[in-house]
């Protein structure tokens, strides 16, 4: 079924779901876009270079969607890239990012749509939910801190009506090809994690706001995609990435701050090298050094192979800049 925007004319909303050795959770999600009223115009699955066999499973279960293959990983940036490129390129009238991860209620898309004719020239959020309970708001919208830190906001708001954010998660982005167009790609130095926040810097930059539309709800398995990675690249973009991102976006005093903060670390971690030898042994800590490292060096991209394997979710969490 095609979409159909609130004044009666066809809407060709383009899905763009990134997958990555996730085909349970992908083939989940279009499930949900099918039977949402109304449903997309057209689906596209990028596929990250899975070492699996999710593109033939989720073929299989979805034969419709249109399947890009990369033979590389860029991450998720430039998975989204080449899926906004592709829809722009086949006339599409909106686009809907989505993590592979996500169920989207059946009327979330008839709630975006109309609110995109509230308030033009916008990005719009959907209210997240989290999929283990069901009622517990993950994400209405975000914010930076004076640091220029993201946070989400774990409050609904009182009202239904859309509301300005400060920043959006790339779980689901919706706008239209214009919005899209002007704003442009995401930024492929970040690979994973903060390249959302500041895409949607970027659109501000340009008069794009970005709004949280609360009627539009959709509910998000929390990361599922970063837990396949493993806590130390995780951690390794979440430090790197948030230097750039202050360098990029921040006032003058946010990047002293950022810079002033980036110096204590690196003596604090010569210090503890250099005196308490076990530090050299945990791979969370040797993953942020990396992360510092190549943020001055400026390496961006994927993050180092040597980065081992960690999972300490808990500890991720509550360290994570």
């Amino acid at each position: 079924m095609t979409g159909v925007d609130p004044d009666g004319k066809v809407a060709r909303v383009a899905a763009i779901v990134v997958n990555w050795n996730g085909a349970d959770d992908t083939i989940a999600c279009l499930d949900g876009l099918a039977a949402a009223r109304p449903s997309p115009w057209r689906v596209y699955v990028v596929d990250n270079a899975s070492t699996d066999d999710s593109p033939d499973r989720i073929l299989a279960a979805h034969a419709a969607c249109r399947l890009l293959r990369a033979t590389e990983n860029h991450g998720y940036a430039a998975g989204f890239n080449w899926g906004r490129q592709q829809a722009l390129q086949d006339g599409a009238d909106y686009l809907w990012l989505l993590n592979n991860d996500t169920r989207v209620e059946p009327d979330a898309l008839a709630a975006l749509l109309q609110a995109s004719q509230d308030v033009e020239n916008a990005i719009l959020a959907p209210l997240i939910l989290r999929q283990d309970r069901s009622n517990q708001v993950w994400s209405a919208g975000g914010y930076l801190d004076w640091r220029l830190k993201s946070h989400h906001l774990p409050v609904a708001p009182v009202t239904t009506e859309p509301r300005v954010v400060q920043w959006a998660t790339g779980c689901s982005l919706f706008c239209s090809a214009q919005v899209a167009r002007l704003v442009g790609p995401m930024d492929e130095r970040y690979f994973l994690y903060l390249e959302d926040v500041d895409w949607c810097l970027r659109a501000r930059a340009k008069g794009v706001l970005v709004y949280l539309v609360p009627r539009a709800r959709i509910h998000h398995g929390i990361s599922r995609s970063t837990d396949r990675l493993g806590s130390p690249s995780v951690w390794y973009y979440a430090w790197r990435n948030y230097y750039l991102l202050a360098r990029e976006h921040g006032r003058w005093w946010q990047r002293l701050y950022a810079y002033a903060d980036l110096s204590s670390r690196f003596l604090k971690i010569a210090g503890r090298y250099i005196f308490f030898p076990s530090f050299r042994q945990d791979p969370l800590y040797r993953a942020r050094a990396r992360g510092l490292l190549d943020f001055v060096l400026g390496r961006f991209g994927p993050s180092p192979a040597t980065l081992s394997v960690d999972r300490r979710a808990d500890q991720l969490q509550e360290s994570l800049p």
